[in-house]
Parts: C-alpha cells; sequence; structure tokens
C-alpha cells in the first residue's frame, strides 16, 4: 500500500492543504494519505496546543475517506522527521510503502534539517511546487545537495531504494498565517477552513 506523509502543524488545517493532498494522491497514485500533526513546537509562540488542532484535523477529514488525521509526533512527542520517519519503518515497513510529501520551498532547506541524509533513505520523497515554479529538483539534488541519485524517466530520481519526484500541484494561495490574521480582525474565514472547523474555532476562541 501506497502511503503519503502530510506532515505539519496544522495551525490551523485549511483548504490548500487538502487540495495539495488530494493532488499529491491523485498523481502518484497512493492508497492513503496519511496528515501527521505535529507536537508543540518548542520554538513557536504562536501555535495551540495539539489537542485543539488535531480536533480540527479530524473535523476537516471526516468526508474524505482516503484522508486519516495522525497524532503518531503528538504521542510520542517527537520534534524531528527523522524520528517520525524511524518509527514509521520500525512500525508499519513491511506492510507500507511511505512517501513524504514536501513543499518546494521546504525542500530548499532540508539539508538544515536533523540527520537530513537519512531521510532519504527511509521514504519516498514527493516534492511538490505550484504552477509556474521551475523544476530545479536535479540541480538542488546534485549541485546543492551532493546525493548521489541516478536519474530516471519522467523525473524520477532514486536514491538508493527510495524515488525523489517533483510533481506540480494547484495551489490555494492561502497560508495559516493568514487566517489567523482573518479572525484576529473578526473577518468570516468559512471559505478558507470550511463550516464545520470555523464553527470550532469560534465556539473555542482560537486565534484571538
Amino acid at each position: 500500500m501506497k502511503v503519503g506523509i502530510f506532515g505539519g502543524t496544522f495551525n490551523p488545517i485549511h483548504n490548500g492543504h487538502l487540495r495539495v493532498a488530494n493532488d499529491v494522491m491523485f498523481y502518484m497514485k497512493l492508497d492513503e494519505v496519511w496528515f501527521m500533526c505535529a507536537s508543540q513546537p518548542p520554538h513557536k509562540k504562536d501555535v495551540i496546543s495539539d489537542y485543539h488542532r488535531f480536533n480540527m484535523l479530524k473535523i476537516a477529514l471526516k468526508n474524505f475517506p482516503n484522508f486519516f488525521p495522525c497524532d503518531i509526533e503528538i504521542k510520542n512527542k517527537f520534534h524531528y522527521t527523522i524520528e517520525t520517519l524511524t518509527y514509521l519503518n520500525k512500525t508499519y515497513g513491511g506492510k507500507y510503502n511511505f512517501y513524504f510529501l514536501l513543499g518546494f520551498d521546504a525542500f530548499l532547506e532540508i539539508n538544515t534539517w536533523k540527520n537530513w541524509k537519512k531521510l532519504f533513505s527511509l521514504a519516498n520523497f514527493v516534492i511538490f511546487n505550484r504552477y509556474g515554479v521551475q523544476d530545479k529538483t536535479r540541480i538542488i539534488l546534485k549541485d546543492y545537495l551532493s546525493l548521489d541519485v541516478k536519474e530516471k524517466p519522467n523525473g524520477v530520481y532514486l536514491y538508493k531504494d527510495k524515488e525523489i519526484k517533483n510533481i506540480t500541484v494547484k495551489s490555494l494561495n492561502i497560508s495559516g498565517s493568514e487566517i489567523r490574521d482573518l479572525i484576529r480582525r473578526g473577518l468570516n474565514i468559512t471559505s478558507c477552513v470550511g463550516g464545520e472547523v470555523a464553527s470550532y474555532i469560534e465556539s473555542n476562541n482560537l486565534y484571538k
């Protein structure tokens, strides 16, 4: 089974996240996408509790049969992707083939992540780009990161036994910080997060 791992603080989950996950799942023919809700990041002060973020994740995904909220990082207090991917391989490695979903901007900074090079041997990577952004995956992998990758047809790169693939998604120009700003200004966010998540935010007086 091919499972996408889509990590984030989801502060809050919004329609942009859902659109990206849907595009990647369709393009890569994934069976499921697990939305990996991050535990409380120690260096960020504007992230609400993982309790509320995970609740919103469950609400937002309940009508998507192939999308699943995942609290592995919360329960285990993981703060690094290397911890998460190691755990997933140890626990589910014989059952699932994992694809780690990563935005292009984050990909550019991956060499600042803990044990970053090992990550590419623990999961396949799907780097997603917005339309109109040039695919520079080859240059980054070979010249910037100096990874010993083999180039295959259709823009696929092989590192050891794992694949790295860049795809283009239909981006919705929306971000968590913009949504939080709309809330503080008292504006309606239903079109950004959906009615039920918006109601949850309002009833719990979040981001005020």
